[in-house]
């Protein structure tokens, strides 16, 4: 799987469509927007090397609990492509507030 062409697009819209008025910048913006999701979705994807739920792969066609049995938060790494990091996510109801313990 190659999400490549979904890189090629990031940043066309915010940088070389015309705007002419709001609803033109709406669209821009939510067009960079939906191509964001879409990149760190298939990211996601990719990183996670079994099925599981919903989430399967051909190629990693079975549960890996050993490997898998926690949750992948993402963030923007020093260099601004998205870097997992893996914990746990519970909610507190002491605190009233969600929790994340990292590995």
């Amino acid at each position: 799987m190659s999400i490549s062409p979904l890189r090629n697009l990031d940043g066309i819209y915010a940088t070389d469509v015309p705007v002419n008025d709001l609803p033109d910048l709406m669209r821009v913006l939510e067009t960079h927007n939906l191509l964001f999701t879409a990149d760190l979705m298939a990211t996601a994807v990719k990183y996670r090397t079994e099925s599981r739920g919903s989430h399967y792969r051909e190629d990693h066609p079975d549960c890996d609990d050993a490997d898998w049995n926690h949750n992948v938060f993402w963030k923007a790494g020093s260099d601004g492509k998205p870097s997992p990091t893996a914990g746990k996510y519970r909610q507190d109801p002491e605190v009233d507030q969600q929790v994340i313990i990292t590995q």
